[in-house]
């Protein structure tokens, strides 16, 4: 709850965006039930079968924040792209999508954290394609 406060101290209404929406109202539930246990018992009397998956969702923006932002998935991109060769670059491919699906289970945030940079892009085309590419 005082990083709600000190975000949209920072950033005013500006600081109203999906993910700060979502991040209040996941805190106020948890501060309002006292403990994650009733805010579960509540949420499962209110939405039966699904409560399960709306809880699940705000973490999951929150780790696919982390993956973005941090640099993590920059760092393993690079990583696939100096370690691989034409031979391996599928197996890579297949073996990232694997991991990142352990943790984000939703193809919509999988395409995004496998999408690439600019840089990235231009660094597999020179790979698949060689280095005379312009």
């Amino acid at each position: 709850m005082l990083y709600l406060v000190y975000h949209f101290a920072q950033s005013g209404l500006d600081g109203l965006e999906l993910n700060s929406v979502n991040f209040t109202f996941l805190m106020l539930g948890l501060a309002l039930h006292g403990s994650p246990v009733k805010y579960l018992a509540a949420a499962g009397e209110a939405v039966k079968g699904l409560s399960a998956l709306i809880i699940q969702f705000p973490f999951y923006a929150g780790i696919m924040g982390i993956v973005m932002f941090s640099g993590l998935s920059e760092m393993i991109a690079q990583y696939f792209i100096g370690t691989a060769t034409k031979f391996t670059y599928a197996w890579f491919a297949f073996l990232a999508a694997a991991v990142v699906n352990l943790f984000i289970p939703s193809g919509g945030g999988e395409q995004i954290k496998l999408s690439f940079t600019g840089n990235h892009i231009a660094s597999l085309r020179r790979f698949t394609c060689g280095p005379n590419l312009q």
